[in-house]
């Protein structure tokens, strides 16, 4: 039992693909283009298998929650807030809904949940619609809302016994599992205080143990770690983590990069209502990450007492312009020289074979190699579409 478990634990490129679709607003149809204004290849080709295939063959084929051109218009505005998106998310996933403020996470999320219809598109949870008059969908999930401060003067033990009674919990059982509770989350010197006595992060704590209770087959979870400890963060990571890999729909919105890697095994970057990119972290990274960062150390000539870097920086330069046309050298200081690779055809292990092989010819004491971070593959979606990314943690 993934409680018991998780309590044992406690204890011990380019942004054009070659190939593009067309998104084609209010319609079901994807047709190969060259031009421009046009959705990613595989979000469209998500758009087109949930598009396509039937409700029941998508939920035999494994997909619990499933999302058909779900698009939300509120009436104060004509821009739509949530725009025709497609996916389909199966048990065992933790999937993450990344974007700037006002990209639609939360309002997907709150169609989900029931919470705001739908203007258009529709939404099913283990072949179920969500719907005002279908209740059925909503029973296995649970929601931690943004904003969670509904629980007034109870007490954590107040609020674990009334969600366990809600969610059928054998009444034998409530205290064994508050038990539980307060030990994966640390609680257990704040048990007996009010809600409102206590510190955001314990709130937060608090109201993400709530969400797990009964183990509903589906956990949506809004920002469950803005503006708490690392020490808080740490153990609610490590809680979604066990939680997941007992066989459970984790869905995800966030701000931190940090938070979106070491949990999500899949995830979209959402902009201005759209999907722009669909995939696992590594696959955006190799997909977009249209750069190398190269960081190389040059050893110290004593030839030149002036500027001991000079002999094998200039070395290390030819050496860079010749192996990897169309590099930058971005800073260099003290023997340290940053540059930017373009990795369009370049693989990694060729890159790293050709620095290897050439390291005393260059002049390289050590090198590292990397990708762009998660973090500036989002920036870059962001200010493509003139968005203001804020709340990056």
């Amino acid at each position: 039992m993934i409680m018991e478990d998780l309590a044992r634990d406690e204890e011990g490129g380019s942004f054009i693909s070659e190939k593009e679709v067309t998104f084609m607003p209010g319609g079901s149809d994807v047709e190969d283009t060259d031009v421009s204004d046009v959705e990613d290849h595989e979000v469209a080709a998500e758009r087109w298998r949930i598009v396509r295939g039937g409700i029941n063959q998508l939920n035999a084929e494994g997909d619990l929650l499933i999302i058909k051109n779900a698009t939300k218009v509120f009436p104060c505005s004509n821009q739509k807030s949530v725009d025709h998106i497609c996916v389909g998310i199966r048990v065992g996933e933790c999937f993450g809904l990344l974007g700037p403020n006002g990209a639609g996470k939360t309002t997907t999320m709150d169609m989900i949940a029931g919470y705001e219809r739908l203007t258009d598109g529709e939404i099913y949870i283990d072949g179920n619609p969500v719907s005002p008059m279908c209740t059925k969908a909503l029973e296995n999930i649970s929601y931690c809302p943004q904003s969670g401060g509904f629980m007034g003067d109870l007490t954590p033990t107040e609020a674990f016994t009334l969600f366990a009674r809600i969610r059928a919990v054998p009444e034998g059982r409530i205290n064994e599992l508050i038990e539980i509770l307060q030990g994966i989350f640390m609680l257990k010197d704040q048990m007996t205080k009010p809600m409102n006595t206590l510190s955001g992060g314990t709130r937060q704590k608090v109201i993400c143990a709530v969400a797990l209770i009964g183990l509903p087959i589906i956990i949506m979870l809004d920002e469950p770690t803005t503006g708490i400890d690392a020490v808080s963060r740490k153990i609610i990571w490590n809680a979604i983590s066990k939680t997941r890999e007992s066989g459970r729909l984790i869905l995800l919105t966030s701000h931190n990069m940090e938070e979106s890697e070491a949990l999500c095994t899949r995830l979209v970057i959402m902009v201005k209502g759209r999907f722009k990119c669909i995939g696992s972290v590594q696959h955006l990274r190799n997909k977009f990450g249209f750069v190398f960062r190269l960081e190389v150390k040059v050893d110290k000539s004593a030839a030149n007492q002036e500027d001991p870097y000079a002999e094998n920086g200039a070395k290390l330069d030819a050496f860079i312009a010749k192996s990897f046309p169309g590099a930058k050298l971005k800073s260099f200081r003290q023997g340290l020289f940053r540059y930017e690779i373009p990795s369009h055809d370049l693989p990694w292990s060729k890159a790293f074979n050709t620095l290897e092989s050439n390291k005393s010819k260059a002049g390289i004491a050590y090198y590292s190699l990397g990708q762009p971070t998660l973090e500036e593959i989002f920036l870059k979606f962001a200010s493509e579409e003139g968005t203001e990314p804020t709340n990056l943690n």
